[in-house]
């Protein structure tokens, strides 16, 4: 298949939502929108998607059913996807929660820097990268997650080994690189690290979390082939946003370049909520209330 000498790639993504999900009815129906007015889009998540909010006893399934439905295409596990909510947390209960939010999902788990200690594999259920065929064009989505829980010697990841993020992405971006066009990172290393992630050959843009900025505009560095790679956040808690990043390649000498980019987050102060997700948030909250009671 000839390769189209311009591709614009839209990806929209969040990060950081910690339960907070009352604004996710309004993401739907704008995601919705943008996949109608565009032809490549992505979806993603950079991870810590429930704990410390409403619905945190359910260990991220409201979150991952919603995630489904608004048919997100990829997720990174945050720090405090790994604990488990009300302080009784063991490697045994970790890997079950986990193994629970991914069951069975639409989306694609990644995380390239975590695995077993006793069999040096990555965790059940994750691979290090997805790659997407999007229109022709292949997206490797590499992930990474936080030292935090190794640093800390949380209980819940005795059983694990934590890598670097950039020392992790260089490895896979080097074995990547000849398996699809586009590589992008979903990151929960924090932007410190993400910076070192950014300048690795091969990656197009960071998607990044963990230190809740609202970054409007990106981070933006150069690798060092001298590209400008842009890093993005949207927030976190009950200040996150839906980010949206475009970016715009040339097709040259077999190989997509980036050669420009936009970013901002959507407004939803106007928007309908998808009825859809509102179902699901319903029947959890009703779920709760039989439990309370």
């Amino acid at each position: 298949m000839k390769k189209s000498a311009l591709f614009k790639l839209t990806v929209l993504h969040t990060n950081d939502i910690h339960g907070n999900i009352d604004s996710l009815p309004q993401y739907s129906t704008v995601v919705n929108e943008i996949r109608k007015k565009e032809k490549n889009v992505l979806l993603l998540d950079s991870g810590d998607i429930f704990l410390r909010g409403e619905y945190q006893s359910f260990s991220g399934m409201v979150e991952r059913d919603i995630f489904c439905a608004m048919g997100y295409d990829a997720w990174v596990p945050g720090n405090n996807d790994f604990r488990v909510p009300l302080g009784d947390g063991t490697a045994e209960k970790s890997n079950r929660q986990l193994a629970d939010i991914i069951n069975n999902a639409a989306f694609e788990p990644v995380c390239a820097n975590v695995t077993y200690k006793s069999t040096e594999k990555y965790m059940d259920g994750f691979n290090p990268y997805f790659i997407k065929n999007i229109n022709g064009v292949k997206i490797g989505i590499i992930g990474v997650t936080s030292l935090k829980p190794k640093e800390r010697n949380w209980e819940e990841v005795s059983d694990k080994y934590f890598e670097r993020g950039d020392i992790a992405v260089e490895k896979i971006a080097a074995e990547l690189k000849n398996k699809c066009d586009i590589m992008v990172v979903l990151s929960h290393c924090g932007i410190n690290v993400d910076i070192n992630i950014a300048e690795t050959d091969g990656i197009s843009a960071v998607f990044g979390a963990d230190d809740h900025y609202a970054l409007k505009r990106p981070i933006r560095i150069k690798n060092h082939s001298g590209h400008e790679i842009p890093i993005v956040q949207s927030g976190g808690e009950e200040r996150h946003y839906l980010g949206r990043l475009d970016l715009y390649f040339e097709h040259k000498n077999g190989k997509y370049i980036l050669n420009g980019y936009t970013s901002g987050f959507c407004d939803i102060s106007e928007t309908n909520a998808d009825e859809n997700i509102l179902k699901i948030i319903d029947s959890y909250a009703e779920t709760q209330s039989i439990i309370v009671a």
